[in-house]
């Protein structure tokens, strides 16, 4: 599910993405047309040392970063934090975890080693780590619900749920309906956030070729009145 929803991620920052190279070469491509291939091409390798160096280097580093697990726990925490697509993370991991917990629990696992294993198959290292401090309180035989509330890591939505399995002992089949109402939240969130972006970068790309009008006409009618001055 992971990579259907990566994949619906690219096809929703597909056009955004053209419109910010578009914006970001258009002195490139006024300059071919212009002035010709040599002075284009010198044009783009100075874009590219300003702006496309430093970010593959930044892009390296944070890569390198992330294979540390301090920085690594710190940036799935922040990355739950934003209001939509910070909902959508967190919901995500919620699938993940409620998933696995499903498969392993009615396979006949025990509950606080299903527990340990799906939330290491949340793949968030915030969510894993809060969830593991639940499971000395479930096998001190504490409720499940219970116990990964006072984690703090968990939705209401996903507690609420639980609560309900527990009650009426369907556990597993209350676990999958979990997964699957957070993966249909996550497609919806994904599909508006992908339309939002491409409007944003349309009025983006439109504000741009606005100013640059505006600054061609100002310096056009400036030097019409400087020439009439004269």
């Amino acid at each position: 599910y992971e990579l259907s929803v990566r994949r619906k991620i690219a096809q929703a920052m597909f056009y955004p993405t053209m419109v910010f190279l578009f914006i970001a070469l258009k002195d490139v491509v006024v300059t071919l047309i212009l002035h010709g291939a040599g002075p284009a091409w010198a044009h783009l390798v100075s874009v590219l040392r300003s702006v496309g160096l430093p970010a593959l280097c930044i892009i390296i580093g944070l890569k390198l970063l992330m294979q540390f697990e301090p920085p690594r726990h710190l940036w799935d925490f922040i990355k739950m934090l934003p209001p939509i697509l910070g909902t959508a993370a967190r919901k995500v991991a919620m699938s993940r975890f409620s998933r696995a917990l499903a498969i392993l629990y009615s396979a006949g696992l025990p509950l606080s080693e299903a527990l340990s294993v799906g939330a290491e198959a949340s793949a968030n290292l915030a969510v894993e780590k809060g969830v593991k401090k639940a499971v000395r309180s479930v096998q001190a035989g504490e409720g499940l619900t219970s116990s990964l509330q006072k984690t703090g890591v968990m939705m209401p939505v996903v507690l609420d749920m639980l609560s309900t399995g527990e009650k009426t002992g369907s556990m597993d089949t209350v676990l999958q309906k979990v997964s699957d109402y957070m993966d249909e939240e996550v497609d919806t969130t994904v599909h508006k956030v992908g339309i939002g972006l491409f409007v944003l970068m349309m009025l983006v790309a439109g504000l741009i070729v606005l100013l640059q009008l505006i600054a061609f006409y100002s310096g056009y009618f400036n030097s019409l009145a400087g020439g009439g001055a004269g």
